[in-house]
């Protein structure tokens, strides 16, 4: 395993020369230590440890090759203050030894850098964004340290394979689909970083003997978080040690943030995480099991997860596991339990209990909030749970695996986010061939974001869960069970004679209660300090989405109120943390508050509070006064132009009246100017003709009759 520490000026970049201007360069090709020349791009040096070869202040663009090559060489060189981008690779280092990358920006190529096969590189400094593929990729290396860069919009930021000695630390890791992930490495440190905004995984690491240590991993993932691929941090290895970081994650979802695994050796020490950690103790046949030690480390929003402890293949399914009481769930311990006979746990002050290897054992009066799974059992054989309050965590209530003969019964187990409880299926081994057994009754599920009963996992052995205890004791009370109580007896056949038992189940609950379990409630809800929290989105001039943290109740939270000023805007149940609000004014304050009620309908008084201003209201579309101006001078000059011009034609067609014989006729004189006069309509454009000729029906309204050839003659005007 490694030994010794990292500290934040282990990893100071080195001292640069910043070029005013780079100057453009063609791809250059280095393959042995002679081809270290002007030519291809060196500015100065001579290739030692004290005088390496510089490539400095280059702009090259690499449309149809690799911006820098070198390949075959054990001179040592440094490339800076150079801007690499639109190549296949921007820096390709095969089989090379001695070589740093510094103060570069290698950008938009296919790959940033790729070291492949090569010893004592260094890559300090540089802006390393925008490529198609990796950032950074090392691959079959040795010696190599990657420290104080910034990382951005690439695939995976780092990628390093089949390397060892690697070193990643002080760099800024932002706004990738993936952040940093490694496999098959071994004596991996990775330190000192900040990692956030990843969409993917911000950290997979699969090493051997490898340091994670005082790295800042904010998880500003767009996926949910979850088992899988889309977890914020899973580190797998053989001896490793996870010491002083600080994990964030999205708490409302309630699922794993972060996953380690050790095959031999797993130190987890003086780590913040908001969030879950998942310790997988036992991921593959081992002798002897491993040695698990967790102290020190702070969870707010989340806990340990050891339900994924011993998968089969050994007899002590959770190795040598030590957590001691400095490990905090939301400010109280986690407890753990392990190996004990006719334990009796009451009221004790926890975060989590972990109960691993125990027989007859009682567990009762306990209070857990606002940590991952309330009470998990791993191993666990004759245990009654009876009388706790299990409410608000971010994952189960309970959770059990590899038990039998469990009775639950009496608890308040609500308003969690993932299952009320969860059995585990038992795998299909020599070691485990009977199922889970348990009894469940008189327990009180309000709101619970799943109720089911049903074993959680892949194939396997099946629980056997009665989920009451018969008529007439019946089984428990179900917060969205709809059933009615007109009957009674033991197949509710009894009627009129309502008896507190729903006469339809309710899933394998024969005899589900109609009201809560237990005495009256008369404590109302209260909210968290440290997870209270209202929040807008969606929000538009008329219209925005509320967005509130869960509340608690020692029974349940059965209904939100939502308040706009004092006005009473909705009633929602217990299971709703959200609500549109519309018909709101632009530019116009408004104060919102929750507060949350419980079955006795007793409410709460300090929920959150939020003053929110709306947007204003789009700006008018604003034309230029011209655009109708023009318009209507056109028309004003069209119009009366057009009017003369038909009735001047209509009075042309119009029949003549009969003359006397007598009358003179026309000198050639008047009627060239009658012709000249009637062409003179020619002069307008074909668009004021076809207006003229819209507005026919109007002007020939007054003309005299003429006969139908006539008429039919004027058709073509």
């Amino acid at each position: 395993m490694l030994s010794g520490a990292i500290s934040a000026s282990s990893f100071k970049q080195l001292p640069t020369i910043n070029a005013s201007s780079y100057n453009s360069h063609s791809p250059i090709l280095i393959t042995s230590d002679s081809s270290f020349t002007s030519t291809s791009g060196v500015t100065t040096g001579s290739g030692t440890a004290i005088d390496p070869y510089i490539i400095q202040g280059w702009d090259i663009l690499a449309t149809t090759s690799n911006a820098i090559t070198i390949t075959g060489t054990t001179a040592h060189f440094v490339i800076r203050d150079c801007y690499l981008h639109s190549g296949y690779v921007g820096v390709l280092l095969r089989g090379v030894s001695n070589g740093t990358i510094q103060n570069t920006s290698v950008q938009n190529n296919g790959a940033g850098i790729n070291i492949d096969h090569s010893k004592g590189i260094a890559i300090l400094g540089s802006d390393i964004s925008s490529n198609t593929n990796y950032g950074i990729v090392i691959g079959y290396s040795d010696k190599v340290t990657v420290s104080t860069n910034k990382l951005s919009t690439n695939n995976y930021s780092v990628y390093s394979f089949s390397s060892s000695n690697v070193t990643i630390a002080s760099n800024t890791v932002s706004k990738n689909e993936f952040g940093i992930k490694t496999d098959n490495a071994s004596n991996v440190i990775i330190g000192y970083n900040i990692i956030s905004g990843n969409k993917g995984d911000s950290l997979r690491l699969s090493s051997n003997y490898s340091i994670m240590s005082k790295s800042t991993v904010v998880n500003g993932n767009t996926s949910q978080l979850g088992v899988g691929d889309n977890q914020s941090v899973s580190v797998t290895g053989y001896d490793l040690s996870f010491v002083q970081n600080n994990v964030s994650s999205i708490p409302s979802t309630g699922n794993i943030a972060t996953s380690l695994a050790a095959n031999h050796n797993l130190t987890v020490s003086g780590n913040s995480f908001s969030g879950s950690l998942a310790i997988d103790l036992n991921p593959q046949p081992q002798s002897p099991p491993p040695n698990i030690k967790l102290n020190g480390n702070t969870f707010f929003s989340g806990g340990i997860d050891v339900t994924s402890c011993g998968y089969a293949y050994s007899l002590t399914p959770c190795g040598n596991i030590v957590i001691s009481p400095d490990n905090t769930v939301y400010g109280q311990p986690v407890v753990l339990y392990s190996n004990c006979n006719g334990l009796d746990i009451n009221g004790i002050q926890t975060g989590e209990l972990i109960v691993v290897g125990c027989r007859n054992s009682r567990i009762e009066n306990l209070n857990i909030k606002y940590g991952y799974i309330g009470i998990q059992l791993a191993d666990v054989n004759d245990t009654i749970i009876t009388g706790n309050t299990i409410v608000s965590n971010f994952g189960s209530g309970i959770s059990t695996k590899l038990s039998h003969n469990i009775t639950i019964v009496s608890n308040n187990i609500s308003n969690n986010a993932n299952y009320a409880l969860q059995f585990a299926l038992n795998p299909p081994t020599l070691y485990f061939t009977t199922p889970q057994t348990a009894t469940v009754y008189h327990n009180n599920f309000v709101y619970n974001d799943a109720y089911a009963l049903i074993p959680q996992g892949g194939s396997g052995t099946t629980p056997i869960v009665k989920s009451d205890n018969g008529y007439p004791t019946g089984g428990n009370f179900w917060a969205d069970y709809n059933g009615i109580d007109h009957c009674s007896g033991p197949a509710q056949d009894i009627c009129p004679n309502p008896d507190g038992i729903g006469d339809t189940a309710y899933q394998a609950d024969k005899y589900p209660l109609m009201k809560p379990y237990g005495l009256p409630d008369g404590i109302p809800p209260s909210w968290s300090a440290k997870w209270k929290s209202l929040v807008v989105s969606n929000s538009t001039p008329t219209g925005l989405t509320l967005s509130w943290s869960r509340a608690y109740d020692d029974v349940g939270v059965f209904r939100y109120r939502i308040y706009r000023g004092n006005t009473l805007l909705a009633t929602v149940p217990g299971n709703i943390y959200s609500y549109n609000d519309n018909g709101l004014s632009p530019t116009t304050t408004y104060t919102y508050s929750v507060q949350a009620g419980d079955w006795a309908d007793t409410w709460s008084n300090d929920g959150p509070i939020l003053t929110v201003t709306t947007s204003p209201p789009p700006a008018a579309l604003s034309i230029p006064y011209w655009y109708l101006v023009v318009p209507s001078v056109v028309v004003a000059i069209a119009l009366p132009a057009v009017y003369f011009w038909r009735r001047s034609k209509l009075s042309r067609l119009a029949p003549k009246k009969a003359e006397p014989e007598t009358q003179a006729i026309p000198s050639p004189k008047n009627s060239q100017q009658s012709e000249s006069r009637f062409s003179q309509p020619k002069i307008f454009p074909k668009g004021v003709r076809l207006m003229a000729n819209m507005i026919w029906p109007r002007l020939g309204a007054n003309t005299p009759c003429r006969t139908r050839q006539e008429s039919a003659n004027t058709v073509g005007l």
